[in-house]
């Protein structure tokens, strides 16, 4: 399989646009679930954890196809930390992309997710918890005279 390459720059914004004078990296296609292309993604080999986006509009993970087919089919999904891990399992699982995105809906129906290690294990379940609804009571006390 041939690897699309190009030469980036980055910005803090978390996007990237191809210049020929910029670093070298890998360019993927970010599909849907319906398989349009709603992106393209961007990361130095050297350097896997940082990835860029090119409009980083509403792109929240790669592997969307996977994950609707596991919400269709009640499976477990395997998260994996990069797109690099991504790619180098074939495209199987998923990859968060921002961990800015309310993913509880995307995840509704899936039994469960498997994660290579503890470190993405605990932020899936803290971005999981940082979206649920905060709850307050309030407790009336009503005086009889």
């Amino acid at each position: 399989m041939r690897i699309p390459a190009s030469r980036i720059i980055t910005f803090a914004d978390g996007r990237y646009k191809r210049d020929s004078s910029g670093r070298p990296a890998i360019i993927w296609p970010v599909l849907n679930s319906e398989r349009e292309l709603v992106d393209t993604l961007a990361w130095h080999v050297e350097t896997p954890t940082r990835w860029w986006l090119r409009y980083a509009d509403d792109c929240p993970l790669l592997g969307a196809r996977q994950l609707a087919v596991a919400r269709y089919f009640g499976d477990s999904i395997q998260l994996h930390p990069t797109p690099q891990h991504w790619l180098l399992a074939h495209g199987k699982g998923v990859v968060i992309l921002r961990w800015d995105f309310d993913y509880r809906g995307l995840f509704e129906g899936v039994p469960s997710v498997e994660c290579d290690c503890s470190a993405l294990k605990t932020r899936i379940r803290d971005s999981f918890r940082r979206w649920e609804p905060l709850v307050i009571s309030t407790w009336k006390v009503r005086h009889v005279a």
